[in-house]
This record gives C-alpha cells, structure tokens and sequence, in this order.
C-alpha cells in the first residue's frame, strides 16, 4: 500500500511539474502551417493551374426511373479545368457521352456549340469573382 501511494505521489508530481511546460508551448497558427506546405511543395510563385481527365462519369442524384434502379449517367469522355488565381477566375470545358447502364439513358440539354441530341455533347462555361 505504501509503494503504490508513493508511485501514486511521484505521477502527481511529475504531472504539476510539467503542467506549466504544456501551457507555454503554442501551436502554430494555420496560416503559418499553410505557407510552409506551400514552401515545401514549391508553390510560393502559383499563378494558375490545369487538371485534366479522361475517365469517370456524372450522374444527377435521385432522377432514377425506378427505386431499384440506378441513377442514370453520362460519361465523361474528356475533362479540363483551368484555374487563374490572379484574374480569380476559371474555365471548365468537358465532354460527355450519353449512359447506357443499368439506369438508362441520361439526356436533355444542349452543349455550348449549341446542338443537341444523340452522340458526345461538349459542355464549357467560365466563372469569374469580383
């Protein structure tokens, strides 16, 4: 009983003593953590950015034909997104296939050059903050 109220009394202690060591150490801000990411991946000088891609698939959630289906799709067949971070602006262009699969064919709509219907339909738009 003796031994454990002294191992007891030693934890108190040691738990004091460092208390003040807990409360004097600050983390960093998160301003200060972001702009070492930055630094580290070499981004200090970032004016603008593209990805791209050329597989996956958009779906419209709930326009299902049936509740045992699956929500109908289209594919994309290519995808390119341009960020300007100076002129705060970005431009999307991607194209899509109208879906075959299990949730039928999805439709409507017409693309930026205007036509519509059946085949691959080119979809672009710009967006820009003040």
């Amino acid at each position: 009983m003796r031994g454990r109220l002294w191992f007891l009394l030693l934890g108190l202690l040691l738990a004091v003593v460092r208390m003040p060591g807990i409360a004097q150490e600050s983390e960093p801000d998160a301003r200060t953590v972001l702009q070492a990411a930055l630094r580290a991946m070499g981004g200090e000088n970032l004016k603008s950015i593209t990805y791209s891609g050329t597989t996956g698939y958009v779906s419209a959630v709930g326009q299902n034909y049936a509740p045992s289906s699956d929500w109908p799709a289209n594919q994309i067949v290519s995808y390119t997104r341009t960020v300007d971070y100076d002129a705060k602006s970005s431009k999307l262009d991607y194209t899509l296939r109208q879906g075959t699969g299990q949730g039928g064919p999805a439709g409507g709509g017409r693309d930026c050059a205007g036509a519509g219907g059946a085949g691959d339909r080119r979809e672009c738009g710009t967006g820009a903050r003040a």
